[in-house]
Order: C-alpha cells, then sequence, then structure tokens
C-alpha cells in the first residue's frame, strides 16, 4: 500500500506543478500582449511560477486564495517594474486573470464531479487499485486539458477583443471593468463557504446529497465568465465609437480649418484684383516720378509697392493657392518656435487628387512633425514631394533624437503623450486618405532623422 500512496502522491505532484506552469504561461500571455516593452515579459510568468511553487512547498498551511492572490501581484508587480506606464491597465489584467483563474478551474472542477461521480456508480463493486489510479490519472489528465483550455480561450479571446491596447484606462474604466471579476470572485467564495458550511454541519458533502448544486454551480461560474468576456468586448466596442467620433471631430475641425484657408485664399484674389485695378495708377505715378528726374522718391514708392505685394503674396509657391496657404502659415508657426523650415513641396497638377485631401495629409504631418521635433540643435523640418511612374509621393522629414517606437500591428508610432487616447489621430486620418487613392502611408527612422512617406496613385 505504500508503493500506492506514493504513485498517487507523484502524480498528483506533478498535476499541480503543471497546473502551476499552465497558468503561469497565460498570464505571461496576457501581459505581452498589452506591454509595450516585450523584451522581459517572460519575467512575470517566471515570477508567477516561482512565487506559486515556493508557496505550495513552504510547510506553513495558506489559504489557496491567498496563495494565488500572491501569486498574481507578484506577476502584477513585476508588470510595472518592467513598464512604469497604464498602471490601471495592469491593475484590470492581473484583477481580471485573478477571477478567470478562479473561474476556469471552478467550472472544470464541477464538471470532474460530475463524471467521477458516474464513474464512481460504474466500477463502485471494483476494488482493485489499478483501476481506481487510473480513474485518479484520468481525472488529472482532463483537469489539466480542459482548465488550461478554458484559461487560455479566455486569454486569447481578450487580447483578441481588447483593440486599444496601447491606449491607458481612467480610474472610472478599471472600475467598471472591475465590476464582473469581482462579482466572479464573490459568487465564488460564497458557493464555497455554503459548501464548507454544510459538509461541517452534516459531515456529507453537498454534491452527493443534491446533483443539482453541482450542475447550479457550474451555470453561475459560467455566468460570471462569460460576463467578464462580454463587457470587455461592449467596452472596447463603446472605446471604438469613441475614437471615431473624435476622429470625425477631428475631420471636422480641419473641414473649418481649410474653409479659413479658402477665405484667405479669396481674400488674396481680391486684393490682388484690386492692385491689378489700381496698377494703371501706380505705373503713371512712376512715371511722372521718373520723367521728373525724382529718382529717390520713386525709389521709395517702388519699395513701398513691392512691401504691399510682398503681404500678400504667399512665400511659398506650390502650384495650389490652398496649399500655398497652408505651407506659408506652418512655415511661419515652425520660425516662431527656432525650427528651420524646408519647402519643396509641388501639387500634383491634371490629376484626380482632391486639394482637401492633400490638405489633410499636409496638415497632420506637419503639425506631427512640429510636435516631435526634440533636437536642440539645428531642429528642422522638411516636406517635398515627386513622382514616379503612377505614384504621387509626399515626404515630411523631422529632426527626432529618440529612439521611434513603432506598433507592431499598425506600423504608427506609439504615442508619449500623457492622454494618449486623445492623440494618433493625425496618422490615422493620413493612412485613411492614402488608402482612399490605394495608397499608403510609411514611417521610418535613421540616426536622428525621421521620414513619412504618403504614396497616393494617380491611376
Amino acid at each position: 500500500m505504500k508503493n500506492v500512496a506514493f504513485y498517487y502522491a507523484l502524480a498528483n505532484n506533478i498535476f499541480i506543478i503543471g497546473t502551476i506552469v499552465i497558468t503561469a504561461y497565460c498570464y505571461y500571455y496576457m501581459a505581452k500582449q498589452f506591454m509595450g516593452k516585450k523584451r522581459n515579459v517572460w519575467l512575470v510568468g517566471f515570477v508567477y511560477f516561482a512565487v506559486m511553487l515556493l508557496l505550495y512547498y513552504i510547510p506553513i498551511t495558506i489559504s489557496n486564495f491567498v496563495v494565488y492572490g500572491i501569486g498574481t501581484l507578484s506577476g502584477f508587480l513585476v508588470m510595472y517594474w518592467i513598464e512604469r506606464e497604464k498602471v490601471e491597465q495592469k491593475m484590470f489584467l492581473a484583477i481580471t486573470f485573478f477571477s478567470l483563474r478562479w473561474l476556469s478551474f471552478s467550472m472544470e472542477s464541477c464538471v470532474e464531479i460530475g463524471c467521477y461521480q458516474i464513474i464512481k456508480k460504474g466500477i463502485k463493486e471494483n476494488n482493485d487499485w489499478h483501476i481506481w489510479f487510473l480513474v485518479f490519472i484520468t481525472q488529472l489528465l482532463f483537469s489539466f486539458l480542459f482548465s488550461f483550455l478554458l484559461l487560455f480561450f479566455a486569454v486569447w479571446l481578450i487580447q483578441k477583443v481588447y483593440i486599444y491596447k496601447e491606449e491607458g484606462m481612467t480610474r472610472k474604466e478599471l472600475m467598471l471593468l472591475f465590476i464582473p471579476s469581482l462579482s466572479g470572485i464573490m459568487g465564488y467564495l460564497m458557493l464555497k463557504y455554503y459548501n464548507q458550511i454544510y459538509e461541517t454541519d452534516t459531515k456529507k458533502s453537498i454534491y452527493n446529497i443534491y446533483g443539482g448544486y453541482n450542475l447550479l454551480c457550474f451555470i453561475t461560474y459560467a455566468i460570471y465568465f462569460g460576463a467578464i468576456l462580454v463587457l470587455i468586448f461592449l467596452f472596447q466596442g463603446i472605446k471604438s465609437t469613441q475614437r471615431e467620433e473624435r476622429q470625425n471631430h477631428m475631420l471636422q475641425n480641419q473641414v473649418e480649418e481649410i474653409k479659413a484657408h479658402v477665405e484667405k485664399v479669396e481674400k488674396l484674389y481680391r486684393e490682388i484684383r484690386g492692385i491689378r485695378h489700381d496698377m494703371g495708377n501706380h505705373i503713371m505715378i512712376l512715371q511722372n516720378l521718373y520723367e521728373k528726374r525724382e529718382y529717390q522718391e520713386a525709389k521709395a514708392y517702388m519699395t513701398q509697392l513691392k512691401q504691399e505685394l510682398d503681404k500678400i503674396t504667399p512665400e511659398i509657391k506650390t502650384g495650389n493657392p490652398i496649399t500655398d496657404i497652408i505651407l506659408t502659415e506652418k512655415q511661419k508657426e515652425a520660425e516662431e518656435k527656432g525650427i528651420a523650415f524646408h519647402c519643396n513641396f509641388h501639387y500634383p497638377q491634371s490629376t484626380k487628387i482632391n486639394v482637401f485631401d492633400i490638405s489633410v495629409i499636409l496638415n497632420n504631418a506637419i503639425t506631427n512633425a512640429m510636435e516631435n521635433v526634440n533636437v536642440r540643435d539645428n531642429p528642422y523640418i522638411e516636406i517635398s514631394s515627386y513622382r514616379e511612374k503612377n505614384a504621387y509621393l509626399i515626404e515630411v522629414k523631422n529632426s527626432f533624437s529618440n529612439e521611434l517606437l513603432l506598433n507592431e500591428k499598425t506600423g504608427l508610432p506609439k504615442t508619449t503623450k500623457e492622454e494618449k487616447d486623445k492623440h494618433g489621430f493625425g496618422l490615422e486620418n493620413i493612412r485613411r486618405v492614402a488608402q482612399k487613392y490605394f495608397g499608403d502611408m510609411d514611417i521610418t527612422q535613421k540616426d536622428q532623422l525621421v521620414t513619412l512617406t504618403v504614396m497616393l496613385m494617380l491611376e
């Protein structure tokens, strides 16, 4: 019988260590999808595994609930140590994982109890320990696979549904997402508490007396389990709607800016027409001054006339009055900030490309470049355009001393601004315009130079 006890103990130890391994892997996999710095994320799973293994083998008796709480907390602390940003989101990950872990294993336990009762009835008169040991091993394997697949499915589904991982989370959003996880944990504790009271009072298992209780527990856990996933899905839907509203608001602002530029162009044309109307008078005055050999007065008059023309004439000539105005204003804004502004942009004449779309690209690209010029010595922005066969390309370059971090999925830079959910729409709007013309955009960095390239297909 000693050998039998040894085999049972060995199988049980292997099962527990294996369970810790798969749980640690799921924790790591969940954290990896949300962490910006993925290089050391494996430490989340490793530390969780080490802490859980240590707590399992220490001789002090500790509640499983407390043990898994300590393990989950250790994973959260590692996430915070690796990346001290988006703390609320990391709290959400830890709390959600803790709840999903309990619910998935509890659902598996309900299924296991039901299966065991059926098997027990079938072989209750068989006393061969080999058969009972085989049943025990089968139960462990089933428990291992079922709980792992259920937990991994939940983690996988969360990272698929949770689209905006790069964005932070407010405390109100954390509390909203915390409710189903807390409800699941409290529901689990209450059912277990009732079970313990019943067994203490009656010295019998409630599962054996009331078979429906086991089914009730499974349904309850499944509802909590589903509620967590559904709320995350709905939350991302709300975030998507908010982002779309902000994008539309931003586009509306840009439409208003374009209208303002058009009004400036119309004002420019009116002033030019006025100058043309008065040009005969100006020429007559200059002619009279030269005939009277009053050269100093003629020179002063010409200087004043040239200054008036310079005031109403954009400094940058692109081939389109609207882009002239936009780039001239951006040049003045850059010079006020001490940023050198170089422009070699030419509007694509005789093409189907809309000036509004070009304006969206220029406004967003230059604004983004201006916000991210962080070189102290000789900061600059350079805008150029050229045609390559059937493609029209716009390049916006800016000096940038930091390392440019790109989102693996979108290819767009990760914003370093505090309110991350309110930024990043400019580049998304540029991409949307580019895709309208069957093109795309690309961002690269070489040394201290970041280049944004936008390609639009002409045909």
